[in-house]
């Protein structure tokens, strides 16, 4: 039901918007009379909850703007900005003059006073901003710069325009011309006045350095790169305690086969995969994911912090891990030779690749072989030199069982957005010296299939009993954004048919791979 809601918003608050009945609405969004006491609902709720009405000609549309609104602001390096709604309107982003900002910054939350103004001889909507109700921002990642008359500034970074900010005593800083710094806003912009004053309060290196820029992400999106204390004993001491030998209660599947498959240059393996036929000749896939809960008890400091994190972040050449390295590079990473605590999924095929049951277990397994994708693909197109019978044959049934899923999932509407990626190269230093085209070969596309297929038993498992839980989901394509892809298409010179439904995207992105137009 939300998703409908947030699609029929964005349909809505479309420049090229023309009021339309719902019936025509749902038709031209393509939910069909099946769908369409769905989609009615959904268009109920946004009705009483005021985020759309039916005009006097029973058409759908936002509402008209109100005296007053509130949304986040919007700069531009001209002056004036924009305003953009909390609540979607008719009119959508609210142009701001720039004798109307009140000293508000990019990103803060702002209120203003709507008013008709005359533009170019035409009455449009403006907005006078009369309170900021919260700043976006109270730290900038910067350059320093050293301005004419002697004085010093910041030159922020940043989606969106910041002007620079005013720093003194930069000698106490310690910072140098053209160093990445760390600026704390001291008092903001006044009505009528641009700039900001500040103080610089960190020092991240000279501009262009690969750990000066490092960093200054680091501490542009508030990274958590440092470990608390308590942390990171709590994880040395789950490592020291930590024998694989006394673990009870789980299925230990350390005789079978099991293979991890990653980048050449991954620190952590946090996946595996098993594979064998059962007495009737159907394939069971063991899909097994490091059981990082059996070391980190809840409501634990480092379950908290892993929660705050959210996830590890792979930046060129660093990671920012979840988890302290003792755990995630250690007795968490399902390296080859070692008994690792696993959460598997078993999935049962016939030889079509048709579901017949899914099993979930606590499991300790022993990795055979940690390949690259690269010695994969070597070993699937024949040069398997020095890799043992028993891993080269599990990948070949890997290669099987994959194709087989892969139909069914294509004949059921699945669009493989395999676009063309480049991958960069590094030197010691940090800096870029080389760039080629991403590894696609068929192992990528093994693994994605077994790990989608994984995914959705779980969530069908926990749907199954009610519990809440995050949703991926890909939903289709509405028709508006299906219309412009058309219209795009057709200008590159590439026929598509007038419907363009899933079949006819699959043959669209397969009529131009490995072609220039894939890019």
């Amino acid at each position: 039901m939300e998703l409908i809601k947030r699609q029929i918003l964005r349909v809505l608050s479309r420049r090229d918007y023309k009021p339309i009945s719902p019936a025509r609405l749902a038709d031209a969004m393509g939910y069909g009379p099946s769908d369409y006491s769905l989609f009615q609902m959904a268009l109920n709720e946004l009705r009483q909850q005021g985020q759309l009405i039916l005009d006097a000609q029973r058409n759908v549309s936002l509402p008209a703007m109100s005296n007053k609104i509130i949304g986040t602001f919007r700069a531009n390096e001209r002056g004036f900005g924009f305003i953009v709604p909390l609540e979607p309107n008719a009119h959508g982003d609210l142009f701001v003059p720039p004798d109307e900002t009140a000293g508000a910054m990019n990103g803060d939350t702002v209120a203003a006073k709507v008013v008709k103004r005359n533009f170019r001889g035409q009455s449009r909507y403006a907005g006078i901003i009369t309170e900021i109700i919260e700043r976006g921002n109270t730290r900038f990642v910067g350059l320093l710069c050293k301005a004419n008359g002697g004085g010093w500034y910041v030159t922020p970074e940043g989606k969106g325009f910041y002007p620079p900010v005013l720093v003194q005593d930069v000698e106490a800083s310690q910072a140098r011309e053209n160093d990445k710094v760390i600026v704390e806003i001291v008092s903001y912009p006044r009505r009528n006045d641009m700039y900001a004053q500040g103080a610089i309060v960190g020092v991240l290196g000279r501009a262009g350095h690969y750990d000066t820029e490092i960093n200054a992400i680091i501490a542009q999106y508030g990274l958590p790169y440092e470990f608390p204390e308590e942390c990171r004993q709590q994880a040395h001491r789950a490592a020291q305690e930590f024998n694989p030998d006394t673990v009870s209660g789980r299925d230990d599947i350390t005789g079978e086969v099991v293979i991890t498959i990653d980048p050449a240059d991954a620190k952590d393996f946090d996946d595996a995969i098993s594979l064998r036929k059962d007495s009737e000749g159907n394939w069971v896939l063991g899909v097994h994911i490091a059981d990082v809960s059996a070391f980190i008890p809840r409501q634990s400091p480092l379950d908290q912090e892993a929660r705050l994190r959210g996830n590890s972040v792979y930046l060129p050449g660093r990671v920012i891990p979840m988890l302290p390295e003792v755990l995630s590079n250690g007795i968490c990473s399902l390296q080859p030779g070692q008994k690792r605590l696993a959460k598997s999924v078993y999935i049962h095929y016939d030889p079509q690749g048709k579901i017949l049951g899914t099993e979930f277990a606590n499991s300790i397994i022993c990795s055979r072989a940690r390949l690259t994708y690269e010695q994969a693909d070597h070993i699937l197109k024949g040069r398997a030199e020095g890799f043992p019978g028993e891993v080269t044959a599990l990948l070949k049934d890997m290669e099987i069982l994959a194709r087989a899923i892969e139909a069914r999932r294509n004949k059921n509407g699945m669009i493989h957005l395999d676009l063309p990626e480049t991958e960069l190269v590094f030197d010691k230093a940090g800096r870029v010296i080389d760039a080629h085209p991403a590894d696609t070969s068929y192992p990528h596309t093994i693994i994605e299939m077994f790990m989608v297929e994984a995914n959705v038993a779980v969530a069908s498992a926990l749907d199954r009993f009610g519990i809440p839980f995050m949703r991926r989901i890909h939903p289709d394509p509405d028709a508006v954004s299906t219309k412009n892809i058309s219209r795009f298409v057709k200008l590159c010179g590439i026929r598509v048919p007038r419907h363009l439904d899933r079949s006819a995207i699959q043959d669209l992105l397969a009529s131009v791979k490995n072609t220039p137009m894939s890019y």
